[in-house]
């Protein structure tokens, strides 16, 4: 009866090892089409979510930009104008 354990022993470690490296082998490997390590609507979730925050900032670079034209143009009708003061040092 010892005997037939360890040859039960001996014949099903094997046997098993062979079934997990079998069920392995017929997993998709990670990052491939089939395993993606992450998912289609995450990636797309997180670039939407960053190109709406840079055209948030390139909106307030565009206002910005035109209240300096808008302080150019005033300035520049006033040195025209000759209402202008300016200071010798």
């Amino acid at each position: 009866m010892k005997k037939f354990k360890w040859l039960l022993v001996v014949v099903m470690l094997p046997t098993g090892f062979l079934m997990g490296t079998a069920v392995q082998a017929g997993s998709p490997s990670p990052g491939s089409q089939a395993d993606p390590l992450v998912s289609k609507a995450y990636v797309r979730y997180a670039v939407d979510n960053k190109i709406i925050d840079l055209q948030q900032q390139v909106q307030a670079a565009q206002q910005r930009i035109n209240e300096l034209n808008d302080n150019i143009a005033a300035l520049e009708e006033m040195v025209s104008s000759g209402s202008a003061v300016i200071e010798e040092k």
